[in-house]
């Protein structure tokens, strides 16, 4: 399958670069039957049955972080309220950072509208456009794609696609990583309590009461 082609060319497109200073994060399951999964690192492509918004066709795909932890989160549980602790206890938290500086597109730079870059292609339902840039900026040879996250309201967090092979690999070249449970994270476990975020416990039921929520 074949992605259509972006409104513009993408030359002269504004680039950003990825340093070893800049962490991403990203939450997966580490419960899994499949080999390679378990590292965090999965590269999906466009077909599969739960295609990315950046993914590119096979053999090649795309790996998706966040600079922020609560961005990770927010993208894997969909803005739920309130998770269940077994949801919590079954993933892991991936960091990972470059050993080596790489440029990536900046979709989120005011010079992209001059592009034909909207909004829309954060956050639309339709992933025909945002596979399309995808597939510009892998031939442009650049890293990846920098870009907003549908699901964090306050816009701070990015949605880091990061290319590479389809499927999973049990590591990158390129990248450093390291991995923690995600109930141990006290940093992310506050930022989701002052976000007016809950998790269900199990088997009592006991919620998180909110401090302070931001919004």
């Amino acid at each position: 399958m074949t992605s259509a082609k972006p409104p513009f060319g993408v030359r002269g497109f504004p680039k950003t670069t990825l340093s070893a200073h800049s962490p991403l994060y990203r939450l997966y399951k580490h419960v899994s039957t499949t080999p390679g999964i378990r590292s965090g690192w999965y590269f999906s492509s466009v077909g599969a049955p739960r295609a990315g918004r950046f993914d590119l066709p096979q053999p090649h795909g795309t790996c998706y972080f966040s600079t922020e932890k609560f961005g990770a989160w927010s993208e894997t549980f969909r803005g739920a309220a309130v998770v269940n602790r077994t949801d919590i206890d079954c993933r892991t938290l991936l960091t990972a950072t470059r050993t080596a500086n790489i440029q990536f597109a900046k979709m989120t730079d005011r010079r992209a509208t001059e592009f034909g870059v909207t909004l829309d292609d954060f956050s639309g339902d339709d992933y025909t456009r945002p596979q399309a840039w995808a597939l510009a900026f892998h031939a442009a040879k650049l890293g990846g794609i920098i870009a907003l996250l549908r699901h964090d309201s306050s816009g701070r967090a990015r949605n880091v696609g990061v290319f590479g092979n389809s499927g999973a690999a049990k590591s990158v070249r390129g990248w450093q990583t390291t991995r923690a449970m995600l109930r141990s994270d006290a940093q992310l476990l506050d930022e989701l309590r002052n976000a007016g975020l809950s998790v269900l416990e199990v088997p009592n039921d006991v919620v998180i009461t909110p401090v302070n929520p931001f919004r």
